[in-house]
């Protein structure tokens, strides 16, 4: 080896250690670093699951884990309407004797309440009466579930089970889980009102009965979580608020011609508008995520007979199309309004027609501002009393 490799070997030694601490000192940060996000990580999982494992059934509404299937609303004018002019559910089309038209439908005026119950704005609203099984054995669902059903159907408000599952730690809905999954605690509720009325003592008594059977067959204690004559009263609590507030904003465009308008040209709106279609074919107007949506506003089209909804000919003519607001059960309902006047109007452009009034009249700029603010004056009295347009509770009152 000459005496000039020598030296370039020599030299070299000094590059190759330097090089080696490099590489050494970025192979220890990356392993820090990963192991930093590892623990990281695994601090989020866990307090994830602490959250998933609280308990829904007598935690407050804000606290809530439990999953719900979304409720529906309700198109009628008040709790108490005429049966011929309302109907139950969102997923039963309505049929009315006469076309609504622009107006705030409303059960009782926003001021002038005497005695009226108000719930208290710092405390949970409690809306559901509970029954809490505490079974020694964990149950499997398939079994939950039959017993479940010898009862449900009694219950015209909505009735849920929920259980402990065994395998998870977890409080889950037994309906939505599978047949093999066991459960080491249970909980049936009962939403206390809805736009169908207060709780009645006929409903409470099978409630009871329920709660017993379940109690009976597993051979496993049960309590409320609270005391039955309490149930009842917050039942009427929340039905007189509900009463207060029961209302929906409507708009009415109607044809300028006597042809009316021709349902392909309505559906070709709907979508500039973004608007998707319930199973019902009524037009619906959304917000949010997938998983997550918030109707905003409905759209229906009436064909003169007092069907509301679609149909599959493009070529049936419509004569009045109904745009509606549940106004309690809507987030910023002022808001959604502004929106809903500007569609209202964009459809009466694309399809030559006109907004108008109760009177048949052409809406005018005086007569949007008057529904604005009785929108803004029920939403205001809604905090007043302890409730907030569009949240948990509301949705389920309205």
């Amino acid at each position: 080896m000459s005496q000039k490799q020598l030296r370039w070997r020599f030299n070299s030694v000094p590059v190759l250690n330097d090089l080696y601490f490099i590489f050494l000192a970025i192979a220890s940060i990356l392993f820090i670093v990963i192991v930093a996000y590892s623990m990281l990580q695994q601090k989020t999982i866990v307090k994830q699951s602490k959250g998933d494992k609280s308990d829904p059934l007598f935690a407050s509404e804000s606290e809530q884990t439990k999953s719900r299937r979304a409720p529906t609303a309700t198109i009628k004018k008040s709790k108490k309407a005429n049966k011929s002019n309302s109907v139950k559910s969102a997923n039963d089309p309505p049929r009315i004797q006469q076309p609504y038209i622009s107006d705030i439908s409303q059960k009782e005026p926003i001021s002038g309440q005497v005695g009226l119950a108000k719930l208290d704005s710092n405390s949970s609203i409690v809306t559901e009466l509970v029954a809490r099984i505490k079974n020694t054995e964990p149950i499997e669902q398939q079994d939950l579930l039959v017993l479940f059903r010898n009862h449900d159907f009694k219950f015209h408000r909505k009735v849920h089970i929920y259980g402990l599952n065994q395998l998870t730690d977890l409080w889950r809905d037994i309906e939505l889980e599978l047949p093999s999954a066991r459960f080491v605690e249970l909980g049936v509720s009962i939403q206390l009102a809805d736009r169908d009325g207060a709780m009645s003592k006929k409903e409470l008594h099978d409630f009871e009965q329920m709660a017993l059977d379940y109690s009976d067959t597993f051979d496993a204690p049960f309590e409320f979580s609270m005391d039955v004559d309490d149930a009842l009263k917050q039942a009427q609590t929340l039905d007189e608020i509900g009463r207060r507030y029961d209302s929906l904003a409507v708009l009415n465009v109607v044809p300028r011609s006597k042809s009316g308008f021709r349902m392909a040209d309505i559906e070709s709106c709907a979508r500039d508008l973004m608007l998707s279609t319930d199973s019902n074919g009524i037009f619906v107007k959304t917000k949010g995520q997938k998983h997550n949506l918030s109707i905003l506003y409905r759209l229906a089209c009436t064909d003169g007979t007092g069907h509301f909804g679609t149909s599959d000919d493009a070529v049936v003519i419509v004569h009045d199309l109904v745009i509606y607001m549940n106004v309690p059960a809507t987030h910023q309902p002022d808001l959604v309004f502004r929106d809903m006047v500007k569609d209202a109007n964009d459809l009466a452009t694309w399809l030559d027609g006109k907004v108008v009034d109760r009177n048949n009249k052409v809406m005018t700029q005086r007569s949007y501002t008057v529904l604005a603010q009785q929108i803004s004056d029920i939403s205001f009295s809604m905090q007043n009393d302890g409730l907030t347009a569009g949240d948990v509770v509301s949705k389920k009152l309205f």
